[in-house]
């Protein structure tokens, strides 16, 4: 029984000190990895071109916010006038589009398709 329990202990010994060397050796190629990109970090040079393109990302990316905004205003806006819209959305070209109850589809209001029509659209519903 000492024996086995002297075999079981030297084996976990064993794999504990193979596991310590295993993390040392995976610590060391992290340490050189690390002090490398460290290295190139503090090589590199910002220059003064650098803070001017990140200026204009930031002004671009002002300006699409605001953009969309804008978007949804115009839309909640179009949304108060006619009394049939049940939800609205711009496409890509910025028009506002207004999902109407009557019609049952996109109406473009940018080209006056549903804004002003709705008691002729009821009319022709009413006439069927």
């Amino acid at each position: 029984m000492n024996t086995y329990l002297a075999i079981i202990t030297t084996v976990l010994v064993l794999t504990q000190i193979i596991r310590v060397a295993q993390n040392h050796i995976q610590l060391r190629r992290q340490n050189i990895i690390f002090k490398k990109q460290l290295g190139d970090l503090a090589n590199m040079e910002i220059q003064k071109e650098d803070f001017e393109i990140q200026r204009k990302a930031y002004r671009l990316i002002v300006e699409k916010l605001e953009e969309g905004t804008s978007d949804k205003q115009r839309v909640n806006e179009a949304m108060r006038q006619c009394n049939h819209a049940l939800s609205g959305k711009t496409n890509e070209l910025g028009e506002v589009l207004l999902h109407c109850e009557i019609t049952d589809c996109l109406e473009n209001v940018t080209l006056g398709h549903c804004i002003g029509n709705c008691e002729m659209q009821e009319m022709e519903v009413e006439d069927e």
